[in-house]
């Protein structure tokens, strides 16, 4: 592939991705951003132009891969899902009718109930190993299914389930902060079963995998999974 510039004015587009957060007593209920020395942006935005801009709407929420999408003019009806991204940015190879979810190593309580740690330090405790276990472990299934875990930065992942070709309509099941329980599907289709048994069964092998670790940064769990 060639990139090739159109005649006309350039524009750089810079995402400072989840950039925001809250104002902090203890930074004179400051956010950090308006606390941290930054000159170079205090200028870029005395001297050029500011605005809001949202995604969608007021209000509504947005991850950060349908809202990539959106800068770039794309509908909500054009994004493929955050599993199929993360799945195309670490070179795995999708199909017709497989499924593809985006994944945390993330460590738990003993029970594997509670999120502890929703990125697990964000580090790699030797996550691109224990992936190819994952692999090989939980295509031992009762659905006969082939499964597949690529591991790409830091705690982040992919899990491919090949040839599903089912219903696969399934809501997130990180609560989306430390400390709650882990929001499993309830129901009794397909999709809600084979969530549930890959969630307690990367549980037990991450379990038994990573308690072997002798990294000194490693969080002082062994309790993990995906």
């Amino acid at each position: 592939m060639k990139l090739e510039l159109l005649p006309g004015p350039q524009l750089l587009l810079i995402v400072l991705d989840g950039l925001g957060d809250r104002k902090v007593k203890e930074l004179g209920w400051k956010t950090p951003l308006e606390a941290a020395f930054k000159p170079n942006m205090d200028t870029m935005a005395v001297e050029g132009a500011l605005g809001a801009h949202y995604p969608i709407s007021p209000g509504v929420p947005v991850g950060s891969g349908i809202a990539h999408l959106l800068l770039f003019n794309y509908g909500l009806k054009e994004y493929p899902g955050r599993g199929v991204l993360e799945a195309l940015g670490v070179g795995a190879e999708l199909n017709p009718g497989d499924l593809a979810f985006r994944i945390n190593f993330a460590t738990f309580d003993d029970s594997g109930k509670v999120v502890v740690d929703r990125r697990a330090g964000r580090k790699d405790f030797g996550f691109g190993e224990i992936s190819k276990i994952l692999s090989e472990e939980l295509s031992r299934n009762p659905f006969g299914l082939s499964v597949e875990v690529y591991h790409g930065r830091e705690h982040r992942g992919v899990l491919v389930v090949r040839e599903w070709k089912r219903e696969a309509m399934v809501h997130d099941t990180d609560p989306q902060m430390e400390n709650l329980p882990v929001i499993l599907p309830s129901g009794n289709r397909e999709i809600d079963e084979l969530v549930r048994w890959i969630h307690q069964r990367a549980f037990e092998i991450l379990r038994l995998s990573l308690i072997h670790i002798s990294e000194p940064t490693r969080p002082r769990l062994s309790s993990y999974a995906v």
